[in-house]
C-alpha cells in the first residue's frame, strides 16, 4: 500500500514538472512569434504640423529604421522584447533627446510622439562685387574704328588685320590667323551666338554689314573656359 502511494506521489510530481516545462516552452514560442513594435507620430513643435520623410530609429541598432508618412506617422518593428532608446532625425530640425521605451510580452506595442524644433538657420549671405570688364587679353574696338582701318575696304573683319598678333594667308582672304594658329582654329560669336561660317566667296568678304557692327571684342589668348578648347582667338 505504501509503495502504491509513493508511486502516485512521484507520478503527480513528474506530471507537474512536465506541465511546467510545456508551459515554459509554449510561452517562449508565443513570445518569439509576437510582433513587437513602436509606433507614433512626429510633429513640428509649436505648430503640431505632421512631418513626413523623417527617420525614426533605434539608437543601439540603427539598422531598425522607419520613415514617417504624409501624416507624420511611423511604425518601428523590433525582433524581441527589451529596453530600447528611440531617436529621430529630420532635415532642418534639431535632433531631440532619445526616448526610452520597454517592450514585453504583456506590452508588445508602445507609442511615442516626437515634437521637433526647427533648427536655427543662418540667413543667406550674398557677396556682391564689381564685374571686372578689363580682361587680360580682351581688346574692344568700335564698329566705326574697324570700318576706318586702312586697307579694310569697309569690312569690319578685315580691320582686324591691322591688330598685333594677326596675319592673313593672302590679300584675297580675310580669314585671320591669330598668333601662329590656322584661320580655322578661331571661334566667332555674333551677339553671344556662335557663327560657323563668317566669310563669303572663299574668305573675300565677311557676312557682317559694317553699319550693323556697334563694337567688336577680340580675345587673342587667355580667354575664359566658356569658349572651350579653342586654339586660335575668339
Amino acid at each position: 500500500m505504501r509503495a502504491n502511494v509513493k508511486r502516485l506521489r512521484m507520478f503527480k510530481i513528474l506530471r507537474q514538472l512536465l506541465l511546467s516545462v510545456c508551459i515554459a516552452h509554449a510561452g517562449a514560442a508565443l513570445a518569439k512569434e509576437m510582433a513587437y513594435e513602436i509606433h507614433g507620430t512626429v510633429q513640428e513643435k509649436g505648430t503640431r504640423q505632421p512631418l513626413s520623410s523623417v527617420q525614426v530609429y533605434l539608437v543601439d541598432d540603427d539598422t531598425h529604421v522607419s520613415v514617417t508618412d504624409a501624416q507624420g506617422q511611423f511604425v518601428l518593428k523590433v525582433n524581441a522584447a527589451g529596453d530600447f532608446s528611440v531617436s529621430v532625425v529630420g532635415i532642418g530640425y534639431a535632433k531631440p533627446m532619445p526616448r526610452k521605451v520597454t517592450l514585453s510580452a504583456e506590452r508588445p506595442r508602445a507609442r511615442l510622439n516626437f515634437y521637433l524644433e526647427p533648427a536655427m538657420q543662418l540667413p543667406d549671405v550674398v557677396v556682391y562685387a564689381d564685374r571686372d570688364l578689363d580682361n587680360i587679353s580682351k581688346r574692344t574696338l568700335s564698329g566705326k574704328a574697324l570700318r576706318e582701318v586702312a586697307g579694310s575696304g569697309g569690312d569690319p573683319i578685315r580691320g582686324l588685320q591691322a591688330m598685333p598678333g594677326i596675319a592673313v594667308t593672302s590679300d584675297s582672304n580675310a580669314s585671320p590667323a591669330v598668333r601662329g594658329t590656322a584661320p580655322g582654329d578661331n571661334l566667332y560669336y555674333v551677339d553671344s551666338l556662335p557663327v560657323g561660317y563668317l566669310f563669303h566667296f572663299g574668305g573675300i568678304f565677311s557676312i557682317l554689314n559694317a553699319d550693323l557692327v556697334d563694337n567688336f571684342n577680340f580675345y587673342p589668348s587667355a580667354f575664359g573656359p566658356e569658349f572651350g578648347d579653342v586654339l586660335g582667338g575668339v
